[in-house]
């Protein structure tokens, strides 16, 4: 089982991945993203929210929560071009050993309609992709937003037996 960051699946399938940085600042974390992350109310956390496009068309929006206490480095950095998951396993404090993700269908919001230029109907797939360092710190709390029209998602995985 392996999860494959959406930069590196393009261009492994040819395709020409491009990034809009909507947002990049520095939160206080409320009350749900620091239960969320596991740490404390008002911790400092980066926020992202980027716009994902396969060959000029809008695939994604996803919004990412960080610890700035270890990844303030990601700021000075040009996301437009560059994977944040390689970023972070560049770092021995940032890599990341396991990733979560629970997928599910939900009504979008007229925001992500008009980010993704859907019609109104046009299912989303969202994910809430958790992803840990080796000392189990939350390193990414993200919530993506698919086009439901234009992605599947492919799941291979092992029955654990003991």
């Amino acid at each position: 089982q392996s999860f494959i960051p959406f930069y590196k699946l393009a261009k492994e399938s040819s395709k020409k991945p491009k990034t809009q940085i909507l947002e990049s600042s520095v939160i206080p974390a409320d009350k749900e993203i620091a239960n969320s992350m596991n740490i404390q109310p008002g911790e400092k956390v980066i926020h992202l929210i980027r716009r994902r496009f396969i060959n000029e068309k809008p695939m994604v929006i996803i919004r990412n929560y960080l610890p700035y206490s270890l990844c303030e480095s990601i700021l000075s950095q040009n996301l437009t071009d560059t994977s944040l998951y390689e970023l972070l396993m560049k770092n021995t404090e940032t890599r990341i050993e396991k990733t979560t993700t629970i997928i599910s269908a939900e009504k979008t919001t007229s925001e992500n309609l008009n980010l993704l230029e859907i019609e109104f109907n046009t299912p989303v797939l969202v994910t809430n992709t958790i992803s840990e360092n080796n000392n189990h710190e939350i390193i990414d709390f993200a919530y993506s937003f698919y086009r439901g029209d234009m992605n599947k998602f492919k799941i291979i995985s092992s029955p654990l037996v003991k």
